[in-house]
């Protein structure tokens, strides 16, 4: 991964907001690293919501909606910074 893609990639962590919380998904922690495999212009989002999580079922469905829109959000931006590239979330 070259130093111009890291940068867009904090750019775009920076730009993303969380709902809810008001805060740049680069504050999170939800997004653990990228890995980008150049042969195959693959790019992999390691991510980790398991901080969402709680036991009442309600919050467990707001968690789930809050992941859902955090990978719908950021899923767009790359697709714009990054349009030739593939995107896996893991």
């Amino acid at each position: 991964m070259t130093d111009d893609m890291k940068h867009k990639l904090d750019i775009i962590m920076d730009k993303v907001m969380v709902l809810g919380d008001g805060l740049p998904l680069s504050h999170t922690g939800f997004v653990k690293f990228f890995r980008y495999n150049d042969a195959d212009s693959k790019l992999t989002v390691f991510t980790d919501f398991s901080d969402l999580v709680s036991g009442c079922p309600s919050c467990l469905l707001m968690s789930t909606d809050t992941q859902d829109r955090v990978i719908e959000d950021l899923g767009k931006e790359l697709s714009i910074v990054f349009p030739e590239t593939e995107l896996i979330f893991n």
